[in-house]
């Protein structure tokens, strides 16, 4: 619900000024420029707030802070003063009488906004706030409860120190005004009470006191009250340390929160990682148990050690000046470790080395926090560590193809044990010859196999065709049940990124189903391929930086098959190259979905295809994947655009087939809006071709079917092709939709299109994409 703010400003620019940026904040505010407007609109309006200028044309604003407490519907209006006055006595007037605060006309207008925001915020929250007022002045108590009732506070009151211990036994509170001199038991001994219960102790309490006896404010604040407040008070003044107490109160309440909970994550972390410190040479002062248990050192025999203690000597050096540098940086340096126990054994960490600066930034000491990863990381790092010592490697990558399907009947227990006993019998399925002796278990069905021998591609391949064939014909045992499993092979025999080369092939072969593959080379093909994907992307990036810009719209021309005239022209984007050569989408439209440029080339393209609208008579296509529909700031543009009287009738949108829509509604909801909004036409790009055009036909209503290009191109002989075409235009006809044939490419296909019917034709042998 929204905060309803009235705002009387005799000022017009000052209180519009003023109204928009509250409004920024979401408050719905009235202006009021006059005594007179503010008296007509109170009366017919309530308000939330009332934020008043006092300095008024036709009256003071005190007279109108006088007469609020009559009107029904607005008695309970938080009002704040706007002025440039600083008379004590006028401030305490107002307060008096319900102001809530007084703020300055003279500063800087977002300041003040601000400052408003943060009131009413205060104010609409202070009811969670709970002030004991312990007075056995009946008036003072009454006084207290009007000036902090103002500000939403909730208020209890207690007539001396018994009735105020009872209070505080059922009810929670945030901060104590307590009177000191009181019959019976006195502030000071109240409080001496307060402090010694661990529910009370840590409560806020401000003294009152009609006392001008310095002596008096040192007693109470040596005895734990946090200030003094002598009578009679400003209201303002209890208003503003209320105000100031509660939040530190509360500031320090959190404080004391996040403690425990860091405290609590620092206990967890203790017992759950690998954890050591050191000074800042990188000398041992603190391991936890769980460093001793994996190292297999006593803690008196690693603390004053260098850590190189547990350092594998397989470990580069320039790891570890990687990790110094990053540490003289004062940066944190992470990176999986190699390390090795007291009795020699291997063990691995995902391992976070951080300084610790201490106030003036300095390097006080280093923290590691490690991750035993040994189970998790070992064969795929003994595979890499092997790979080092071996001149001529082959290196050979199975995959279980079906593995997913296995994972969705078994759970990870029992893959992980299916894992371990077809790593142990996956020699079986290799020839004898083959001489391999060692299988690495990589995880999720994938296996590796090495061997240090020079061999022919040729041979090895021969290898591979009888491991397929065994596979085929043997099937794997697991659990008395024997299983049928798809596997396919990539392996390469040239040391040089010879890992890379062979993790690739597999994902080639994974794609493209073929059961063995020779992945020399892969990596570097890959590279070339990267640095060819990086020319492009840079391409795209100077080219959205480029004022005049290097995407532009080429428009292709639809033609009326009855006149052989445009009708209209499908937008189309290109990229100028550094040769002005205008490239295709093929080249870069699916690296700017990957690389975050795909929403700013839309807009571009929009926006061209708009401006186009003005150089010509014809209408215009623009293609909408449905990705671009329900990305929200493409939706603004062009129902923004489709909303212009020019534009209204003139366009069409193509939907593209899309697999990636999330939300359906949105896409129906749009269509529905640019109809609507811009008398758009819709039009189903590459009808034929895909899984969901007759299914998305009923929610679309489209005005046109673009008939596929691969339909098209074959139309004249190829039968098939032509009864699918046949079989759309006769289901257009009866559906009152009109048909474009895309790939009209000669004077036979077009003879053909317009012999079976369809209504329009785009392609090469009447119009190239060109600019208009």
């Amino acid at each position: 619900m929204p905060i309803n703010i009235l705002l009387i400003e005799d000022s017009k620019s000052y209180s519009k000024a003023l109204s928009v940026l509250l409004e920024q904040k979401n408050y719905k505010i009235t202006p009021a420029y006059t005594f007179a407007d503010s008296q007509k609109i109170l009366k017919n309006q309530a308000f939330n707030f009332i934020i008043l200028d006092l300095i008024l044309p036709d009256k003071e604003g005190e007279e109108l802070i006088k007469e609020l407490s009559l009107l029904e519907n607005n008695k309970n209006s938080k009002i704040i003063v706007l002025s440039g006055e600083q008379d004590i006595q006028k401030r305490n007037f107002l307060f008096e009488h319900g102001v809530v605060d007084y703020l300055s006309k003279q500063a800087p207008l977002k300041d003040l906004v601000e400052e408003i925001d943060t009131i009413i915020s205060d104010i609409l929250t202070n009811n969670k706030s709970s002030i004991l007022v312990v007075d056995d002045s009946s008036f003072v108590r009454k006084t207290m409860k009007l000036v902090l009732s103002v500000k939403n506070y909730n208020i209890l009151l207690a007539a001396d120190v018994q009735e105020a211990l009872e209070i505080l036994k059922k009810q929670q509170v945030d901060l104590i005004f307590s009177d000191l001199e009181m019959p019976n038991i006195d502030g000071i001994e109240f409080i001496n009470i307060l402090k010694k219960d661990i529910n009370t102790k840590d409560i806020p309490i401000l003294v009152l006191s009609g006392s001008k006896d310095r002596e008096s404010y040192a007693k109470v604040l040596k005895h734990g009250a946090i200030d003094f407040i002598r009578k009679p008070f400003l209201n303002e003044e209890i208003l503003l340390k209320a105000n100031l107490h509660i939040k530190h109160s509360k500031q320090i309440q959190e404080i004391a929160n996040q403690a425990k909970e860091l405290s609590e994550y620092k206990r967890l972390l203790n017992e759950s990682d690998i954890i050591s410190k050191a000074n800042p040479k990188g000398i041992i002062t603190y391991v936890n148990d769980n460093f001793v248990n994996i190292s297999g050192y006593t803690k008196e025999e690693l603390l004053g050690k260098p850590h190189n203690i547990v350092r594998h000597p397989d470990m580069s050096s320039l790891i570890f000046k990687e990790m110094w540098e990053h540490i003289k940086e004062k940066k944190t340096y992470k990176n999986i470790i190699k390390n090795r126990k007291k009795d020699g054994n291997v063990y691995y960490v995902d391992a976070t080395i951080s300084p610790i600066l201490d106030i003036n930034g300095e390097i006080k000491e280093i923290i590691g926090i490690r991750h035993d990863i040994t189970d998790i990381m070992n064969p795929k790092r003994q595979l890499l560590d092997d790979l080092k010592y071996i001149e001529n490697p082959i290196l050979i990558f199975l995959e279980i193809v079906n593995y997913k399907l296995f994972q969705d009947f078994y759970s990870e227990t029992i893959m992980h044990q299916f894992e371990e006993e077809l790593a142990k019998k996956l020699l079986e399925y290799f020839p004898e010859y083959s001489g391999l002796k060692k299988v690495y278990n990589l995880s999720n069905g994938l296996f590796a196999l090495l061997k240090n021998q020079y061999l022919e591609s040729k041979y090895i391949d021969i290898c591979l065709g009888e491991v397929i064939k065994n596979f085929k014909e043997k099937g794997v045992l697991f659990r008395d049940n024997i299983y049928d499993m798809e596997i396919c092979l990539s392996y390469s025999n040239e040391k040089s990124y010879i890992y890379d080369d062979v993790s690739l092939g597999i994902k080639y072969a994974i794609e493209t189903k073929t059961q063995v593959v020779y992945a020399k080379d892969f990596y570097r093909r890959a590279q070339i391929e990267a640095r060819k994907k990086l020319k492009i992307l840079q391409m795209i990036k100077d080219a959205l930086a480029n004022d005049n810009s290097c995407f532009e719209s080429h428009f292709q021309g639809i033609i009326d098959n009855n006149t052989q005239e445009i009708v209209k022209y499908e937008s189309l984007v290109r990229l100028k190259n550094k040769n002005e050569e205008p490239l295709t989408p093929y080249h870069f439209l699916e690296l700017s979905k990957k690389t975050g440029y795909y929403t700013k080339i839309t807009k571009k393209i929009i926006e061209n295809s708009f401006k186009a609208l003005k150089l010509t008579n014809k209408d215009i296509s623009i293609n909408l994947s449905g990705t671009d529909i329900e990305n929200i700031e493409i939706r603004n543009l062009l129902l923004e655009s489709v909303m212009k009287e020019e534009f209204k009738g003139r366009i069409t949108f193509e939907l593209l087939e899309d697999e990636n829509i999330k939300d359906f509604n949105i896409i129906k909801d749009f269509i529905s809006l640019a109809k609507l909004m811009g008398n758009v036409k819709i039009a189903i790009d590459d009808f034929g071709s895909g899984y969901s055009n007759f299914e998305r036909l009923l929610d679309f209503q489209p005005d046109f079917l673009k008939i596929d290009g691969s339909l098209i191109k074959n139309i004249v002989n190829d039968e098939f092709s032509r009864h699918v075409v046949e079989a759309i235009i006769l289901f257009a006809k009866k559906q009152k939709i009109k048909t474009v044939a895309e790939f009209v490419e000669n004077e036979e296909i077009f003879n053909k299109v317009k012999e079976l019917g369809i209504d329009y034709s785009q392609g090469y042998y009447f119009h190239k994409p060109q600019k208009l």
